[in-house]
């Protein structure tokens, strides 16, 4: 039982820690918007490439996504 309660802490952290970085990497760099959008598809890829996508993650991409696009 600790062992997954662990384990789930610490892939809510790790989750945490991949919103803030692509978050960080938008907001701070006034780049182009193809750049911005290159940036967080790589994000989005290797978090594929990790098995890890939860509801928080798309709920939070998806957010980005029309930040960018709104503007």
């Amino acid at each position: 039982m600790n062992a997954k309660l662990a384990q789930r802490n610490q892939r809510v952290v790790l989750e945490i820690g991949a919103a803030v970085e692509v978050a960080w990497f938008i907001i701070i760099f006034s780049v182009d918007l193809s750049v911005r959008l290159f940036g967080l598809l790589l994000k989005l890829r290797a978090m594929l490439e990790m098995k890890y996508f939860s509801n928080i993650t798309v709920r939070f991409l998806l957010g980005i996504f029309i930040i960018l696009f709104d503007n």
